[in-house]
């Protein structure tokens, strides 16, 4: 080999040498510019991981806990709590009715004494109670209405088996119907059926205003 061939071999060598050292610049600067560009895609987006970075070889290990897993269970909607008579409950529990009916008194107490105080913070805090009593007392009211429709209808059908004919299960809206008709009649009988009508009217005027 000549020196000149030997000299043209080192000129493409070392040139082979700087093209492979462009090339790694290259792949680097891409790389941090992809690291930059995953970085600001937003301020408040999360930031992404570069890929290409090495795996740590320690990584967290889940301990086992050897401790059962405590189950815990909603009565209300479990089956084997069973199902719920509505007619025991309310002979049960009906010493609650008495001890709402005292307190409905004496929240009607402290709210007169606070008016003659003018204390205006404790006179709404107090007619906040009374209606959450109120609306407590009117949806129990309405269930115990509802069941004596039921228990109704459930008596004419019995008669209408015993007639041979096929029995009569009412609707939703047909119960509320029964409700406010057994209502009204009730009103009639007590005497308080233009007072209630008169007073609805005046709500109604009051939102029409």
């Amino acid at each position: 080999m000549t020196f000149e061939e030997r000299l043209k071999l080192k000129q493409r060598s070392a040139f082979d040498v700087i093209k492979n050292k462009e090339q790694v610049l290259e792949r680097k600067e891409k790389a941090e510019k992809q690291k930059l560009n995953a970085q600001k895609v937003g301020k408040k987006m999360p930031r992404e991981r570069y890929s290409k970075l090495q795996v740590s070889i320690l990584r967290p290990i889940n301990i086992i806990n050897d401790q059962p897993k405590l189950h815990t269970r909603d009565p209300r909607f479990d089956n084997r709590s069973g199902t719920l008579n509505q007619g025991l409950f309310q002979e049960s529990y009906a010493f609650i009715k008495e001890y709402q009916d005292e307190r409905f008194q004496q929240l009607g107490e402290k709210l007169r004494s606070a008016k003659k105080q003018g204390d205006k913070d404790q006179i709404k805090q107090i007619r906040d109670l009374i209606g959450n009593d109120k609306s407590f007392m009117n949806k129990n009211k309405k269930q115990k209405q509802e069941k004596e429709v039921i228990q109704e209808q459930k008596k004419v059908n019995k008669e209408r088996a015993e007639k041979g004919l096929q029995p009569l299960y009412l609707k939703k809206r047909e119960i509320k119907e029964m409700q406010v008709k057994q209502k009204f009649e009730k009103l009639d009988k007590d005497g308080n059926l233009e007072k209630f009508i008169q007073r609805k009217q005046e709500e109604k005027d009051k939102k029409r205003r």
